[in-house]
């Protein structure tokens, strides 16, 4: 499984787009990340104005 994007990468990343310094496209390309991510990630902060990633679900349930 691939490792999640870094909170900072996709903070810069919705900083860049939002301070208007280029389409989502160029902001993708620079960040390299895809565009279909920064979207995502934009839609997220729009809509439920979260802009960190949810928490990680999973793992060992907790002994007790």
């Amino acid at each position: 499984m691939p490792r999640a994007y870094s909170t900072d990468l996709r903070e810069r990343a919705l900083a860049a787009y939002e301070a208007g310094e280029g389409r989502q496209s160029e902001i993708a390309r620079l960040y390299r990340i895809g565009e279909r991510t920064l979207s995502g990630w934009l839609r997220t902060a729009r809509e439920e104005g979260r802009r960190s990633p949810k928490p990680r679900r999973g793992g060992r349930a907790p002994l007790g």
